[in-house]
């Protein structure tokens, strides 16, 4: 702040510039004193009514021309007219030091700038300047190392050059470098000096967030802590403590939120899923756990190879952490005698195979144990002898294939051994764990839980159990269940659990009897993170017919239906009113998504009567993503004449995969016919609100397709903004429209894609009977195209053109009334960007040379037969282009060739486009191609 105050004060950008130290616990009345003193008006308060005060302040800092102020380290919020200051437009500019984002928020700061600490060049040269004399070699090294040590805080390094300017003995130095190694250890001028000034920080959060600001202590230095892993144990050690534990995620998330505002933590991930903390404040933080909370032993992070001798095990220790160390084995000899131990954190200690059964034998408060990531291969016995034990934490053990009976373990509330792939068999005892509320055996190779063990387990909260077969009565009977993952062996464990639980918040429902543990590790790598979030259920092979017999809970968001042998009735979704995400995978006698799969009859037994159908357009009415993939029988997505009921009007993403006989999404069944409908038409077989709101369609590997888009669509698509068509050999059009005898003047062509305002983006690869993408008419008339992606497309010929050209039509397009956004509007706010690659075919980008107030950027790659680029071949750029990008390959001079080798009817084109030419190598880098030539 003080070289923003020098360089500002030096500048002519403010003729009167005021700092003033705010500083804790500052009233409104100390802080118009401090202003009028930095003014140089000391008495302007001299016998002055107290309400008159701002007053005064406002009318001597109005005359006041380019006037900046700084208020220096606030502690709390200010109204500025309480104040007196006049911040606008044409008045004082203010600028605000604090270390709380919320002061920031309520003083309505028009931005702001996280100070982050200083890069090491600068954190050198402050060291060295406050240091005021030059080191010798003997010193320097050590000196950067001091200076490391302080991880770029600006006051720890002054404070640190403070205390060592004037000495001039090297063990001196070296000392002070190894104080600062020891952890919770700092030279005492750091703790006078530094810590009063962060420990105010720390005296302003209530007991909640201390706790939790001291939780993360424990952690090692520079140590990315993973919100959830670091929320889990502040329940874990009694924290954060409510009566539901989507309470205790929130609470959590909040403590977190409220210590990175105060600028004690640090988000250290893109999406804010990890914590970090400063080492000085991480050293401040085991000073007040050593000093005030108890002793705690904080040696995370050190590499140690032993467990600390017997003598370092003070019997009144609360908190260890070894975490993150190179230790094998805790050895009989070790037996702490620590009785008021409450958390033990080995964690990450990958190394440890082995722990003595005395080890645990003297620390009989012990509430929570983490042995994550080691390599134990049992559990000590002496473990399950502690009475008061909360958690006991063993995920991804990988080595751990015994564990003791869990009996005597009546107050454990958690239980965590997910990813621990050698336990075969649920523990013994696990019945008696009566207060369990957490219970994960996620990757583990148990197929399933015994009957009566669940049951018992009537505090459960979270149980997560993936393909573990469970009994869909006993889950069902959880009444504070509140997160499920399990598998149910068949319909009718799902008929039994659904049929007893209650609304729970998240859950994750597999219905198959498959027990292999390699097919379920396949069946999780689909979207493993959307199903997180999702209320899910996976119906797996079966030829159980689902109408029938099948009752889901009613909540279900997501449903993915694999390998379903028996016939198909869209009606099975009526009740799935909340249903968001439908995925239909390898189901052989689907026929179509609509109507009854094909069959002529409805199957009996059916548990609704014809008469009872809901009235057109109420299945799946909230869906919003569709994908279907591998049903060799389904010809037609939907087929209308068979008054499926299936609009799907809130559906915004549609996926289409693997299907060897799809013709089209809507069958030709119900579609109009020439004499029903003309290509400007905006009718269409499918109700006007079926489609409105999908905004992206991705085609793949489906070789009977002839276009992506067709023309009974089209009046549909007001929200598209993505087409994506892959391996479909025989695509012919992207967006299709219907077709007359004789042809239609190009203009009424064109205006049936006038459905289509906010498409953006489409993509086409392995079309290989694909001769352009879009007629020019279509592209015109799309006003938010801004990109087009072609690649191994063997027919290709041109991108954007076709039989418009020959009638010559283009310019009465523009003159005619079209209810978009005008030409001119297109011309000079559309950017087009294309990506060109591998089209042997390809001869023309597009032959309207208007194109060329468009182009923003050209990417081009193996494309032999392009001779000449119409819309580049001008005396001067395209007004809009950013670059021209050849794609190199395996011969990296093929592409340099093929531009040498452009013919111009502007010879002068190639010259001045050059600065624009870059070239993309095979090692990802790119440069310009002129650079390359040299």
């Amino acid at each position: 702040m003080k070289h923003l105050y020098n360089k500002v004060h030096d500048s002519a950008a403010f003729e009167n510039v005021f700092w003033v130290t705010v500083s804790k616990d500052c009233s409104i009345h100390e802080l118009q004193n401090k202003i009028a003193r930095a003014l140089k008006v000391p008495n302007l308060f001299k016998d002055v009514d107290e309400g008159m005060r701002p007053t005064l302040l406002f009318n001597h800092l109005k005359e006041k021309k380019k006037c900046l102020v700084i208020l220096d380290d606030m502690w709390q919020h200010f109204e500025l007219a309480d104040v007196g200051i006049p911040v606008k437009r044409d008045g004082v500019r203010l600028v605000l030091t604090t270390r709380y984002l919320g002061v920031c928020k309520k003083m309505l700061c028009q931005a702001e700038v996280r100070v982050r600490p200083l890069p090491d060049e600068e954190a050198w040269a402050l060291f060295v300047q406050t240091l005021g004399s030059d080191l010798p070699p003997s010193r320097k090294l050590v000196a950067e190392d001091i200076v490391k040590d302080c991880e770029g805080l600006p006051l720890a390094i002054v404070v640190m050059a403070g205390s060592m300017r004037g000495e001039v003995e090297d063990h001196v130095w070296e000392a002070t470098l190894e104080n600062l190694k020891r952890p919770g250890i700092l030279e005492q001028s750091m703790k006078e000096n530094v810590f009063p000034i962060l420990v105010h920080s720390y005296n302003r959060l209530d007991k909640k967030k201390q706790l939790c600001f001291l939780t993360c202590a424990l952690y090692p230095e520079d140590w990315s802590i993973p919100r959830q892993e670091l929320i889990e144990l502040c329940i874990d050690e009694g924290v954060i403590h409510e009566d539901r534990r989507r309470k205790m995620y929130n609470e959590g998330h909040r403590l977190l939120d409220e210590l990175e505002k105060a600028c004690l933590l640090e988000p250290y991930s893109e999406r804010d899923r990890e914590v970090r903390m400063h080492d000085v404040i991480r050293d401040m933080a085991l000073h007040i756990m050593n000093a005030n909370n108890g002793p705690c032993m904080g040696k995370s992070g050190l590499g140690l190879e032993d467990v600390p001798d017997d003598e370092e095990w003070l019997p009144n220790l609360q908190k260890v952490s070894l975490m993150c160390n190179r230790i094998e084995a805790v050895p009989p000899s070790i037996s702490p005698n620590c009785p008021q131990l409450a958390t033990l954190l080995l964690s990450d200690c990958w190394r440890l195979r082995k722990i003595s059964k005395r080890f645990f034998q003297q620390m009989q408060e012990l509430k929570v144990i983490d042995l994550r990531r080691t390599r134990i291969t049992e559990v000590p016995k002496s473990v399950m002898n502690l009475k008061k034990l909360n958690a006991l934490v063993l995920n991804l053990c990988s080595q751990l294939s015994r564990i003791p009976s869990l009996a005597k373990l009546t107050s454990l509330r958690k239980l965590d051994l997910q990813g621990c792939i050698n336990i075969k068999e649920v523990p013994n005892g696990l019945g008696m764990l009566v207060n369990l509320t957490y219970l994960c055996l996620r990757g583990t190779r148990i197929e399933r839980i015994p009957d009566g063990v669940v049951c018992k387990l009537k505090k459960l909260q979270h149980l997560e159990a993936d393909y573990i077969a469970v009994k869909g009565e006993e889950v069902g009977k959880l009444r504070k269940l509140e997160a499920l993952r399990c598998r149910f062996e068949n319909k009718n464990e799902l008929n039994e659990y659904t049929l007893r639980a209650t609304t729970i918040e998240s859950y994750r429902l597999i219905i198959g009897a498959r027990t292999d543990l390699g097919y379920w590790r396949g069946v999780f790598t689909y979207d493993e993170d959307n199903l997180n979030f999702y209320k899910v259920i996976i119906m797996d092979e079966g030829e159980y017919k689902i109408r029938e017999t099948c009752h889901f809970p009613r909540d279900v968001k997501a449903l993915w239906i694999r390998g379903y042998g028996g016939t198909w009735n869209i009606s099975i979704f009526t009740e799935l009113e909340e249903l968001e995400a439908l995925r239909i995978t390898g189901c052989n006698e689907v026929s179509a998504l609509g109507g009854n799969g094909g069959q002529s009859e409805e199957p009996e037994g059916q548990l609704e009567e014809r008469t009872s159908r809901p009235p057109p357009g109420e299945h799946c009415p909230n869906l919003k993503v569709l994908q279907i993939s591998r049903c060799p029988k389904l010809k037609h997505l939907l087929v209308p004449k068979h008054n499926c009921n299936l609009y799907l009007k809130k559906l915004e993403k549609l996926l289409i995969y693997h299907y060897e006989e799809l013709e089209s999404i809507t069958g030709a069944p119900g579609a109009p016919t020439d004499e029903e409908e003309s290509p400007t038409s905006s009718k269409s077989p499918l109700p006007p609100d079926a489609f409105s709101q999908l905004k992206s369609i991705e085609i793949g590997s489906c070789p009977k397709m002839k276009n992506g888009v067709g023309p009974e669509l089209l009046p549909l698509l007001h929200n598209l903004q993505s087409i994506s068509i892959g391996m479909a050999s025989n695509m012919e059009e992207t967006i299709a429209v219907s077709s007359l005898s004789p042809p239609p003047p190009p203009l009424l062509v064109a205006m049936s894609a006038l459905q289509l305002p906010l498409l953006r983006e489409i993509f086409v690869e392995g079309c290989d009977k694909m001769k352009r993408v879009l007629t020019l008419e279509l592209f015109m008339l799309l006003p938010n195209l801004q990109t087009i992606i072609v690649h191994d497309c063997k027919e290709m010929k041109e991108v954007i053109g076709g039989q418009e050209l020959d009638h010559g039509a283009t310019s009465g397009l523009f003159l005619s009334p079209i209810p978009v956004t005008s030409p001119g509007d297109q011309l000079s706010t559309r950017k087009l960007t294309l990506e060109l690659y591998r089209l042997e075919e390809l001869e023309s980008i597009c032959s309207w040379t208007g194109l060329r107030d468009l182009i923003h950027v050209i990417q081009v790659g193996r494309c032999p037969k392009l001779k000449r680029i119409e819309m580049l071949d001008d005396a001067s750029p395209p007004p809009s282009l950013e670059e021209i990008v050849l794609i190199e390959e395996e011969d990296g001079n093929r592409d340099k060739q093929w531009w040498e080798s452009l013919e111009w009817v502007h010879p002068e084109a190639k010259t001045t486009l050059e600065p624009y030419v870059f070239v993309y190598s095979l090692e990802g880098k790119k440069f310009l191609l002129r650079e390359c030539r040299s």
